[in-house]
């Protein structure tokens, strides 16, 4: 697999280059310099500009001369400012040293002035590929897909891009939460409720409660076959509340799958598997699952992913709850200039169980934004809608459960406070349901520090 990965190296250095000199030298003024760098004394550029001495630096690397480019360049970066010439070459010099971690750092930097850049984009994906970042690489791969301007085949060879590293022998994704939550359990801050004209009291557990805790999230992926057509993945959400262990929550899943690639944009997977979800210490439920999902990348930066999924639902503790959820669910991405990126989304499902009393129809919505700020800053904004209308009269409230759910969340990542290839993301979050029934009615805020890895 190292040895395509490689190979695909190759084919998108090849257009990617004329674009990048297009894209570097439009930024930066052209300044002239000595044909040969063996017949020129730096002595001699004593009173040149930084831009001009970053044309020199450029010059000495081209015509093979790493080690006095490498002297001019770590002048110029002792500049509150240096050229953004002189920090390319620099990410270029510690490319050749293998030293991939300080070249993405001279990349972000560039980035940070200028997110327009491509040619620096795509160095920053291929470098953070290089030391097996390939969340963080596909990341910056998909961005470059929405840049107008951008030439046919080197959108074709993102795009193969893309599908190399989606089908790398293994990949991962992991972060790690700090959690505080006003409403940890999602229940009323009533403290009664009225049932057949009757006022009854409910207990603390029954009502809200707030805590704080740690998470953390982890998904994996084992590829296997002669085209990696054969996968393992495994999901794995933890939550844990040490003041409330009561609303401590895990849940865990486990698919095998194949893979149709129609076309380095287009592919199909079928998965199979079985979950299970552990609540306050004690099995909430599990069963099988499976998954159908058409993925479609665009030359143009869009994503497309319409997926139908049907999970078994066993609760041990509430057997009339047994039986089915089939969701059909559409999600869509646009990438577009300047690293911003839209994404929108859809669902619909079913529940059935075994008591018509827990049968419902659901159905949402949901739109967002990420963009990439000064001061080294990434920002999203995301926005949710979802209602859900039960089949049957509730039996102890005597009408139909309705509920409108609306959440609004908002995640800032400091890629300044970056270590080890985690950052620190905050995330703040309100979640209001509201319902025709009053215990079903609640409003939660939450706020979460995350340390992730795909930026």
């Amino acid at each position: 697999m190292l040895v395509r990965m490689l190979g695909t190296l190759v084919i998108c250095a090849i257009p990617f280059s004329g674009y990048a000199e297009e894209s570097v030298s439009t930024s930066i003024p052209t300044a002239g310099v000595a044909s040969s760098p063996e017949k020129t004394h730096l002595n001699n550029y004593s009173q040149a500009t930084p831009e001009e001495l970053a044309q020199v630096a450029t010059q000495l690397l081209v015509e093979g001369n790493p080690e006095l480019a490498g002297i001019v360049v770590a002048e110029l970066l002792k500049k509150p400012s240096p050229p953004m010439q002189a920090l390319f070459i620099a990410g270029k010099l510690a490319e050749l040293r293998g030293d991939w971690k300080t070249a993405i750092k001279f990349y972000r930097t560039m980035l940070e002035r200028d997110s327009s850049v491509l040619r620096v984009r795509l160095d920053l994906a291929r470098a953070l590929l290089m030391i097996g970042d390939t969340e963080a690489s596909q990341h910056h791969f998909q961005r470059v897909l929405g840049e107008p301007g951008l030439p046919e085949g080197v959108r074709k060879n993102v795009l193969l891009f893309i599908n190399q590293i989606e089908r790398l022998t293994f990949s991962q994704m992991l972060s790690f939460e700090i959690l505080g939550d006003s409403n940890v359990n999602q229940a009323t801050a009533s403290e009664a409720v009225i049932i057949g004209g009757r006022r009854f009291v409910l207990s603390p557990t029954a009502r809200q409660q707030s805590g704080k805790g740690i998470g953390i999230n982890w998904q994996g992926q084992y590829r296997f076959g002669e085209s990696r057509q054969f996968s393992l993945r495994g999901i794995v959400q933890h939550q844990n509340y040490p003041s409330t262990n009561q609303y401590n929550l895990t849940y865990l899943m486990g698919f095998t799958g194949w893979t149709m690639q129609w076309s380095p944009g287009h592919s199909t997977s079928f998965e199979a598997g079985w979950h299970a979800s552990f609540y306050g210490g004690r099995d909430l439920f599990d069963g099988a699952a499976f998954r159908i999902s058409d993925l479609y990348r665009t030359i143009g930066g869009w994503t497309v992913n319409p997926a139908i999924e049907s999970k078994q639902l066993r609760y041990p503790d509430y057997p009339l709850r047994d039986g089915w959820q089939h969701w059909l669910t559409l999600d869509t991405s646009k990438a577009t200039a300047s690293g911003i990126v839209w994404n929108a989304g859809a669902s619909i499902g079913r529940n059935s169980a075994r008591d018509d009393i827990y049968n419902f129809i659901s159905s949402g919505a949901k739109a967002g934004v990420s963009a990439e700020l000064p001061l080294k800053l990434n920002a999203s904004l995301m926005l949710d809608y979802l209602e859900t209308r039960y089949s049957l009269a509730d039996p102890f409230f005597g009408k139909k459960r309705q509920e409108k759910k609306q959440s609004v969340e908002l995640a800032i990542t400091t890629l300044a406070l970056s270590v080890g290839g985690f950052a620190p993301r905050i995330m703040l979050g309100h979640v209001k349901n509201r319902c025709n029934i009053d215990l079903y009615r609640y409003q939660r805020t939450y706020g979460k520090v995350s340390f992730v890895r795909d930026f």
